[in-house]
């Protein structure tokens, strides 16, 4: 099923697909097989910087209270979640206040600040067959490019290029994907949730 984050509405227009996908949902019966729920209100910035530049790296900690992780395909989590992009690039997942952040956060001492907030929305995929509906889209191996929480991947799901990441051992996976894409991934989520339904009955 589909759900707002911690039981919170979706702050998307009754009439966005997203809202009607959730409703369709919402109408099927619960299984704690798998669970799709869609975050709603975070925002998103692309930090960029000189890893090696001990003043950039000094600021991003003290504006954030969280160091940016350095090992490729991973992530930080406290308040906010960092992921590792790329050598010199991370992306900047948080439910702050949006404008408290645009102050606070701006291009200096090396640092290149872009919110994304919205181009990207993020999805939640949950219970022990979520691995198994992340798979019948996705080549990447799950065992080996997301061995435990704190590791995320750059790939393709559903021909939707998504960052993807383990959050705990339930498993619970969180779906990064442009806004352009969302409605397409979600109604495929939509389709293979329902047939893993279906299989399970």
């Amino acid at each position: 099923m589909i759900r707002a984050e911690s039981g919170k509405m979706l702050n998307e227009s009754k009439h966005h697909p997203l809202t009607r996908i959730n409703k369709d949902l919402m109408k099927n019966r619960d299984t704690q097989n798998i669970f799709l729920e869609i975050d709603s209100n975070l925002s998103f910035f692309t930090i960029r910087g000189d890893a090696e530049n001990k003043i950039f790296f000094d600021e991003v900690f003290n504006l954030l209270g969280q160091s940016l992780p350095l090992e490729p395909n991973t992530y930080t989590s406290g308040k906010h979640q960092l992921y590792w992009l790329a050598p010199n690039e991370w992306l900047l997942v948080t439910d702050a206040e949006k404008k408290i952040l645009e102050r606070n956060l701006s291009s200096k001492n090396g640092m290149h600040i872009i919110n994304q907030s919205g181009a990207l929305i993020q999805m939640k995929l949950s219970g022990n067959r979520a691995s198994d509906a992340i798979s019948k889209g996705c080549t990447l191996n799950l065992e080996k490019s997301l061995p435990k929480p704190g590791y995320c991947a750059q790939t393709l799901m559903a021909k939707s290029n998504i960052v993807l990441s383990l959050t705990n051992d339930k498993p619970t996976y969180n779906i990064i994907v442009r806004r352009s894409f969302s409605e397409h991934l979600a109604k495929w989520l939509q389709n293979t949730i329902e047939e893993f339904i279906s299989a399970d009955i």
